[in-house]
C-alpha cells in the first residue's frame, strides 16, 4: 500500500476480467469512506443478434450473479481494516473460511440491472455496508477496555464529539517521509508520546460494529454529521501517522488532555463519535 493514496473517497482503478463460461465479466471496485461502503460493477456481453434477446439478458444477469461469489475476495483484499491488518491479511490468517466468504458475498444491496450506451452489455452493482458485514469479525470484545484518564488538571469543558483534520501528508512515526492517511474501519489514536488515546479494544461494541471508530469526510461541512458529533465538537489537529498501513492518528499531548480528562469527552471516543477530515 505504498505510494499515493486516494483518501476521501477511495476509487480503485481496478479493471478485471473473469472468464465463466466462455463470458468475460469485468468488474470494478469503489470505496466511498464517507459513507461506509464497497460497490462492485460487474458487466457482461449479451447477444444481440440471437432470436431472444430477452431470454439472454435474463442469463446475463444469472451469469452476473453467479460470478459475484468469486469475485468478491479479490475486490476486498485491499481493504484496510486498522493500521497492522487488510482484508487480505485476514483471509490469509484463516479469519474468512471458504463458507464465510460465500455467505459475506450475498450480504449486499443489489442494483437495477443497467444495458450499455449500444445496449451490447450488462451491468449491475452490489454495494456492502463494510462496518455492517465485517465489523463483528474484527469486534471480539464485549466488555471496553477502560480508556486511561488524564490525572492532572485540566478546564472542564464537555463536547458532544471529536474533530480531527488530518488533510494533506502528515509525518509517520519511525518513517522519514510525509505521507496521507489511509482511511481503514478502525482507526487509533495515540499523544505525540505514543500513549494509547483510543485503540479499538476500548470502544463500546455496539458502536464499534455499527459505524466504527471514526468516519471520514473531506468536505469542512460539519451538517451532515451532527448525528455522530453533535452541536458542540471539539476541533483538533492530526500531528502525524503511525501503523504498517499509515491510518492511526498521533495528536498532542495538549488535545489529549482535554479528551481524556472528561468522563464525557473518553465516553465520545468509546462511541465513536470522532469525524477526521482528510483530503489528497
Amino acid at each position: 500500500m505504498k505510494g499515493k493514496l486516494k483518501i476521501f473517497i477511495c476509487l480503485a482503478g481496478f479493471l478485471a476480467a473473469l472468464p465463466l463460461g466462455g463470458e468475460e465479466i469485468s468488474w470494478t471496485r469503489t470505496i466511498n469512506w464517507e459513507k461506509g461502503e464497497l460497490s462492485l460493477v460487474l458487466s457482461t456481453m449479451i447477444d444481440t443478434e440471437g432470436p431472444n434477446r430477452p431470454a439472454a439478458s435474463v442469463g446475463a444477469e444469472r451469469r452476473l450473479d453467479a460470478a459475484l461469489s468469486r469475485i468478491f475476495p479479490e475486490a476486498f483484499l485491499p481493504l484496510l481494516i486498522d493500521s497492522t491488518t487488510s482484508f487480505g491479511d485476514a483471509a490469509e490468517q484463516g479469519v474468512f473460511p471458504a463458507a464465510e466468504l460465500a455467505s459475506l458475498s450475498r450480504r449486499h444491496t443489489r442494483g437495477i440491472p443497467r444495458f450499455s450506451t449500444d445496449i451490447r452489455s450488462l451491468s449491475i452493482s452490489y454495494t456492502y455496508l463494510l462496518h455492517d458485514i465485517l465489523g463483528g469479525y474484527f469486534v471480539r470484545h464485549t466488555r471496553p477496555r477502560e480508556i486511561p484518564r488524564h490525572l492532572a488538571w485540566v478546564p472542564p469543558r464537555e463536547y458532544t464529539g471529536i474533530i480531527i483534520y488530518a488533510r494533506g501528508e502528515l509525518p509517520v512515526h519511525g518513517e522519514y517521509e510525509d505521507r496521507p492517511i489511509a482511511p481503514c474501519l478502525f482507526p487509533k489514536i495515540f499523544d505525540n508520546e505514543m500513549n494509547p488515546v483510543f485503540i479499538t479494544a476500548m470502544g463500546d461494541p455496539e458502536y464499534l460494529s455499527r459505524w466504527g471508530s471514526a468516519a471520514y469526510t473531506s468536505s469542512f461541512n460539519e451538517a451532515p454529521w451532527r448525528h455522530r458529533i453533535g452541536e458542540r465538537p471539539l476541533h483538533i489537529l492530526a500531528s502525524g501517522l503511525y501503523g504498517k498501513y499509515p491510518t492511526d492518528i498521533k495528536i498532542s499531548a495538549e488535545d489529549a488532555a482535554s479528551i481524556l480528562a472528561s468522563p464525557e469527552n473518553r465516553r465520545l471516543l468509546a462511541e465513536g463519535r470522532v469525524l477526521i477530515i482528510t483530503g489528497e
